[in-house]
């Protein structure tokens, strides 16, 4: 952003960084990270509207962020612009998911997956897939996304989060209990009071979850 104040991608991965850590209920990096995750997004629009990636990336931390539901269109059309873009994809597959559409995510992610299944960001295609299964009460498919995905890159939090409800929900619960003890040695501040009140306006993926998360042992508080 210093070398090239015109270039609009470096807002927008920032303003990605800071709705990560939100979204991970990480300790905040300021005084108010939601709002500097919403500035550096409309800043990354204003600089470069015109990219689909840099429209699809901002899309997803304003719909996460701020609630802004026009993401969801706005995913949809940076996907008509650039339909086999890996990084439109995937944020164009966590959009609709989180908006209760987990077929038309599941679509999305299964997508970039095929358009790259070697690259770095495999893991989060494979567990898009786990986790749109998993909203769709699909547990076992959910775990065999999931796993695949550790396969891939085994520090995603979200992935083990995914495991422990699934294995849960099917009462397995030795696994879910080995699953839950990753959660907290990667997340040890998480409970499940954390997760009710950093629900964003829509949060499939958190509502499906938290069921499994409880009867696992995910402390209340």
């Amino acid at each position: 952003m210093e070398l090239d104040p015109g270039f609009a991608l470096p807002p927008a991965y920032a303003a990605e960084i800071y709705e990560g850590r939100i979204s991970r209920r990480s300790p905040p990096l300021g005084d108010n990270d939601a709002a500097r995750a919403i500035e550096l997004a409309r800043k990354a629009l204003r600089l470069g509207g015109d990219d689909p990636v840099v429209r699809a990336i901002c899309a997803w931390v304003l719909f996460r962020v701020e609630g802004d539901l026009s993401a969801v269109e706005a995913v949809r059309r940076a996907l008509e612009d650039n339909p086999n873009h890996v990084t439109v994809l995937q944020h164009a597959a966590a959009v609709v998911g989180m908006h209760g559409e987990p077929e038309e995510a599941f679509r999305y992610h299964a997508r970039a997956y095929e358009l790259s299944p070697g690259g770095p960001e495999a893991y989060d295609s494979l567990f898009g897939m786990a986790g749109s299964e998993l909203v769709m009460g699909n547990n076992e498919a959910a775990i065999e996304w999931a796993l695949k995905s550790l396969a891939t890159f085994n520090h995603l939090l979200f992935t083990y989060i995914t495991l422990t409800a699934a294995y849960a929900n099917l009462d397995r619960m030795e696994e879910a209990r080995a699953m839950l003890r990753k959660v907290r040695e990667d997340s040890p501040h998480l409970t499940l009071k954390l997760i009710e009140d950093g629900v964003a306006k829509e949060d499939s993926f958190a509502w499906a979850v938290l069921p499994g998360l409880r009867k696992a042992g995910l402390p209340e508080r």
